[in-house]
């Protein structure tokens, strides 16, 4: 699918998958196009590394040759994704070495967009990457949103009052039957989770890398519409299989 059919009309892409750089694809969607974002970017890591080493890496996913200023680049990306969601951004994003300041450096310049971070915590924590650091148990899922973003109330959710944490527990990725092709795979219970909290059946719900396509395929699980991005023909045709499955999983 072009960009230029892109710019036509959202319906073109709607339970697609595209493949492209999210940055040039994004700006064939028209402002406040779909309704939510959950996604995880690259992490950083093998570009610019402290460490003294650049290398392929699972937190890279295809874009090793397209981020020079990782914060720049994430700006970029987080300010094209608020311009065409109407309601809330789910961000998913681990804080290591490469990446910290950058991370927080996000709480800091979105703080009047962020309307409430979630804490998804590991059953199996992996090891440190390098000597002297604590194994990493628990990412972040920054919440930013357009819906009274001051206030950490949502409007009409799908969970009750004192029934639903903003800590969210569980297997890691690690335990997805894709992890061998993709080695950063979200959980399926992760995008799940949020979509029946917090979106509604026929919905659209964005992906901008899709990776393996888990959100996608929760998307259509649920009854949510779902339009996937990725710079990876590998992975945009191995979401294509997966949603492709008559039994999906």
């Amino acid at each position: 699918m072009s960009i230029s059919l892109l710019k036509r009309s959202i319906k073109n892409m709607i339970n697609e998958i595209i493949c492209g750089d999210c940055l040039e694809v994004l700006k064939g969607f028209p402002d406040n196009s779909v309704d939510y974002v959950i996604t995880s970017p690259p992490y950083n890591v093998g570009v610019n590394s402290l460490y003294g080493y650049k290398e392929d890496s699972k937190y890279l996913d295809g874009y090793k040759d397209n981020i020079d200023d990782y914060y720049k680049w994430t700006r970029n990306v987080l300010n094209e994704l608020i311009r065409v969601t109407k309601k809330h951004i789910f961000y998913n994003v681990q804080m290591l070495s490469e990446n910290k300041v950058d991370i927080l450096s996000i709480f800091g310049d979105y703080r009047n967009i962020i309307k409430d971070v979630m804490v998804w915590t590991k059953n199996q924590v992996p090891p440190a990457m390098n000597p002297g650091c604590m194994n990493a148990g628990f990412e972040f899922i920054i919440i930013l949103s357009k819906d009274r973003p001051e206030i950490r109330s949502f409007t009409e959710p799908g969970f009750s009052r004192g029934t639903f944490s903003n800590v969210m527990r569980g297997n890691n990725a690690s335990q997805n039957k894709f992890a061998d092709i993709h080695k950063a795979t979200f959980p399926m219970y992760l995008p799940e989770t949020l979509i029946t909290n917090f979106t509604k059946e026929g919905e659209t719900i964005l992906d901008p890398f899709v990776g393996s396509g888990t959100t996608a395929v929760a998307c259509k699980n649920l009854k949510r519409n779902y339009i996937g991005i990725d710079i990876s023909e590998t992975y945009c045709e191995l979401t294509k299989q997966r949603l492709r499955q008559q039994s999906l999983i």
